[in-house]
């Protein structure tokens, strides 16, 4: 017997469960035990061999632990074979994989990558790592990182080169990471197609017409089995939702624009603004609200805007990233464009001292030539006689531009200023 299909995680340990029926295909087999051979397996359409671990009678039905090295492929095939007299029916149990460039489905991975430094000489900007691999560099970059582990542990960043060994990333982190310290990978729509980089279209109608050869389980949640939900439902929580959460716990206290995360949420100021934080339970649960600044001494962070009921020492807080990573223009980050950016724009255009005009500027030229044009306009002297127009220097001892005028009693015409 045969059909069940498993959906799991590509390269993790997997706990698989199911049933035996006995020879005479009425009752299910509930003693059966494993004689050391009877379960083969298959990765990828490589040769058979015996499964390293042996199943297991969990009272009615049986389980069996698939290594990690056993699901590192894109399909892997499990028969339970009697090899001795026969006691129970031959099962073929199928697994599909996600969330690896090699899966089944690699196009799962391109949302969410796992990686890790590998680097004890790491800077801020630019390390090695492992953990995946990706031969184009553009399904890559432009991809925001965000740390789940370590002193950048809830930080994200935009990924601005890429080799199959080393990332860079900008801005830098507020710490250089220490070897081991784990990330994940967001990808953004940065190709000129507009498409998300590294999802190959083609391939994702080609796996939807595989999955449905399949069966209807795979396509049609309501058409699984209970346990086939969980088993779905359960690998989702862990492979997703797990990398999506920055931080958990239960808040100290919070205020109209303010919420105070726990004593052991990080010391460093700033760590977590720009990412998002949510009630999940306990006062002023359903609400979230982005992270505008945070004070490390304190753990209070600032949102904006206010809460509509203020959290407490009872409110259950998530962290997650926003997207959003340090923007650099002209010099100046998004982390001071809130603090100095009047003072910027102030220095650098209103409180420009202008220069006097040599003459017209070009109809190419600069805003500030065109604003020292028309304030020598206003300014200086200007003679006029019945053929020119002329506009004098500022100390009044040289032209710079002239303009012809005519006047046929009907028609007034001043031409262009010389540049």
């Amino acid at each position: 017997m045969g059909g069940e299909v498993y959906l799991a995680e590509y390269g993790r340990a997997k706990t698989i469960h199911f049933d035996l029926v006995e020879v005479d295909g009425v009752d299910l087999r509930v003693d059966a035990a494993d004689g050391g051979s009877d379960c083969i397996v298959m990765t990828d359409e490589a040769a058979e061999g015996t499964a390293t671990n042996d199943f297991v009678d969990e009272g009615t039905g049986y389980s069996l632990v698939l290594t990690a090295a056993e699901m590192a492929g894109a399909r892997i095939t499990v028969y339970v074979i009697d090899s001795a007299t026969k006691a129970w029916l031959d099962k073929t149990i199928q697994i599909e994989t996600f969330g690896h460039l090699s899966s089944a489905h690699p196009f799962l991975s391109k949302y969410w990558t796992n990686g890790a430094v590998n680097d004890a000489s790491a800077s801020s900007t630019v390390w090695t790592f492992d953990g995946f691999t990706e031969a184009t560099a553009d399904h890559v970059i432009g991809s925001e990182l965000t740390f789940t582990s370590g002193a950048n542990a809830g930080q994200c960043r935009t990924v601005t080169d890429y080799t199959s060994t080393v990332i860079t990333v900008s801005p830098a982190f507020l710490a250089a990471p220490a070897d081991n310290d784990e990330f994940v990978l967001e990808a953004r729509p940065t190709t000129s197609a507009g498409n998300v980089p590294g999802v190959d279209i083609a391939a994702i109608l080609v796996d939807t017409a595989v999955i449905g050869a399949l069966g209807a389980g795979l396509t049609d949640l309501g058409g699984m089995s209970t346990g086939m939900k969980a088993e779905v439902n359960a690998e989702v929580d862990t492979a997703f939702l797990s990398n999506l959460i920055i931080r958990t716990n239960t808040a100290q206290a919070g205020a109209d624009a303010t919420i105070t995360l726990d004593t052991n949420a990080s010391t460093t100021n700033d760590t977590y603004r720009f990412q998002i934080v949510g009630i999940i339970s306990g006062t002023g649960a359903g609400q979230s609200r982005p992270i505008i600044s945070y004070v490390g001494s304190t753990r209070v962070a600032t949102i904006e805007p206010n809460w509509a009921t203020n959290p407490s020492s009872d409110s259950v807080f998530v962290l997650i990233p926003d997207g959003r990573s340090g923007i650099v223009v002209n010099g100046i980050t998004s982390s001071q464009l809130a603090d100095t950016a009047i003072d910027e724009i102030s220095d650098g255009v209103w409180d420009e001292a202008m220069v006097a005009s040599t003459g017209a500027p070009a109809i190419t030229g600069s805003m500030r030539a065109f604003m020292e044009w028309w304030a020598t306009l206003s300014r200086n002297v200007v003679n006029q006689t019945a053929t020119t127009t002329t506009v004098r220097n500022d100390a009044d001892d040289g032209d710079i531009s002239t303009s012809t005028v005519s006047d046929d009693g009907t028609t007034f015409v001043r031409g262009e200023f010389t540049t």
